[in-house]
């Protein structure tokens, strides 16, 4: 079995034609109708750290 998971922002999938791309796929779930509204981003230090507190992901 073989897959990928491409993974970015929906602001700026929505930039560049990426969410009709997506849509397009054979194998595309959850694409909102319109998409969210563009906010500033948490860094990846700030996600992994999200991660870590709720003890789902990675070790101390």
């Amino acid at each position: 079995m073989s897959w990928s998971l491409l993974v970015m922002p929906l602001q700026r999938a929505a930039e560049n034609g990426g969410l009709e791309w997506a849509a397009g796929a054979e194998f595309s779930f959850a694409l909102p109708e319109e998409p969210p509204l563009d906010r500033e981003l948490p860094t990846v230090e700030q996600v992994l750290l999200a991660f870590q507190e709720a003890g789902c992901h990675g070790t101390p």
